[in-house]
């Protein structure tokens, strides 16, 4: 306990304390994207079914990755994934069972709930079909796991659940954080259709072929086509917003079932977005079939950010400037008038957002940084790594331009134009990333964007340094951690 105090004394003085601390919640949905640029309107829906209006909504508001797990456990930490390190979630069916040393969060790193907990705060974590970030649980006092087939029993178990935990709680400050699984059989079932009765006929999958010879040259004849029509796409958003209707009145439920004893902070926001069936942003669209998320891109990164204060406005005050999910750890330890950890990657929401701030991201062999209305993705080609693997940060430097590293040579893909690893978009008015910016020496841009990676990586989001050993590479492989898919 004493040396987790010292963790969590970053500073000399102490922030003021609130004159009541407040409780705070905080929901993660699995699954809903930011809408305001991508017109499907989804968050909009949840807005208006929870029957609230959030006091601030962040429109550039970013996940640090899109594995769920990761995503959960730098959320908790305030930290990146390679930072912390965490690089995969546990494979193992038997919960005690040892875990490759990167799957699971260091103990001198403190989380959300331990901070809270040295204030006098009750916590608690509820999971809704989202069983898979329980063993990111540490320092939660109450675990709640719920699980249905339909999303509506499913919620409303977990409403029951913690409305009881919250009126036992009663007395003390209270945290609850509810992971929630933005999912239904309806919308499984339209991606299904989808990619089977509303497929492209023969001559519709010719003709995209020839306008993406790259993309001709990866399928065969046993590959699934993974291309949607405009029509199947509609279909699957019509079930998207639906689902957010849904997700969005049983919110309401939750918030109306805890009780008002003290002034109360909720935050709602997602542990990752998906990619709805639109095949932009990457040299692989093979790999973005409708309800994926294993591709770095705007609209798989890009989450909702809705803050509601104790005393609602009326009014929602919009933020554009880039923000990150890491920025909820000091957000909550600053309402609770607690001393921020050491080495918090985030800043509190409530302050003016920096307009000169970045968003960055990770996953597997995968790089991504949003700066300004810009977003640069460098994917490195080295298959089946791992993002905490510090030969991700070779490759980066390897293949960037040489007057930003110093390094002798440049490395390239075998048969591929130099800067091949790096697409850039301006995602404030190209959401979906359907225009490639040039890349190259030549553009200033680029070289900026590329130099705000390079900052990054090798600064707050570094991996531990030193390389995996062999012993650590089989450990990861046999537990199936080391590969991103």
């Amino acid at each position: 306990m004493l040396a987790l105090i010292m963790m969590a004394c970053s500073g000399t003085t102490s922030p003021p304390a609130p004159a009541v601390q407040p409780d705070i919640v905080l929901v993660l949905a699995s699954g809903l994207r930011e809408d305001v640029l991508l017109g499907e309107g989804a968050t909009s829906a949840l807005i208006e079914a929870t029957g609230v209006v959030p006091d601030w909504r962040f429109t550039a508001a970013y996940a640090q990755t899109v594995q769920p797990y990761i995503s959960m456990g730098s959320m908790l930490t305030g930290r990146y994934p390679s930072a912390i390190p965490l690089c995969s979630k546990p494979a193992r069916e038997q919960p005690d069972a040892p875990v490759p040393f990167c799957v699971s969060l260091p103990t001198d790193t403190p989380t959300i709930a331990e901070v809270l907990a040295l204030y006098g705060y009750q916590t608690a974590l509820m999971t809704i079909n989202t069983s898979e970030v329980l063993p990111l649980a540490r320092g939660f006092e109450e675990v709640m796991e719920i699980r249905s087939r339909t999303l509506e029993d499913a919620w409303s178990k977990g409403n029951q659940s913690a409305a009881e935990w919250w009126r036992q709680a009663e007395g003390s400050p209270r945290l609850l954080v509810v992971a929630g699984q933005f999912h239904t059989r309806e919308l499984e079932g339209a991606s299904v259709v989808a990619h089977t009765t509303m497929q492209m006929s023969d001559a519709e999958k010719a003709a995209y072929l020839e306008l993406n010879p790259g993309f001709a040259e990866r399928m065969n004849d046993v590959m699934n086509w993974p291309i949607v029509t405009d029509e199947a796409r509609q279909l699957v958003q019509g079930s998207y917003n639906e689902t957010a209707d849904r997700v969005g009145a049983q919110i309401k439920d939750l918030l109306g079932s805890l009780a008002w004893s003290r002034p109360r902070w909720t935050v709602f926001s997602a542990l990752h977005g998906l990619t709805l069936g639109e095949d932009t942003g990457c040299r692989s669209p093979e790999q973005l079939r409708v309800g994926s998320h294993i591709v770095l891109l705007d609209r798989t990164l890009r989450v909702p950010m809705l803050v509601y204060s104790p005393r609602p406005s009326g009014e929602t005050t919009t933020v554009t400037e880039p923000v990150e999910l890491i920025d909820l750890m000091p957000t909550v330890v600053a309402l609770a008038g607690a001393v921020q950890p050491a080495g918090l990657h985030g800043s509190d929401l409530r302050q003016p957002a920096d307009s000169d701030g970045i968003a960055y991201a990770e996953f597997g062999d995968m790089l991504a940084l949003r700066h300004s209305g810009t977003m640069l993705t460098f994917r490195s080609q080295l298959h089946g790594v791992t993002s905490a693997d510090p030969s991700l940060t070779k490759r980066l430097i390897g293949t960037a331009p040489r007057s930003l590293t110093g390094t002798p040579e440049q490395m390239t893909s075998p048969g591929r134009a130099p800067y091949y690893e790096y697409l850039m978009h301006e995602v404030r008015d190209d959401p979906l990333q359907s225009e490639n910016l040039p890349v190259g020496e030549d553009n200033p841009r680029f070289m900026e964007m590329v130099s705000l990676l390079l900052a990054h990586r090798l600064g707050p989001a570094a991996p531990p340094t030193g390389e995996l050993s062999w012993e650590q590479v089989e450990q990861l492989r046999n537990d199936g951690a080391l590969h991103y898919w």
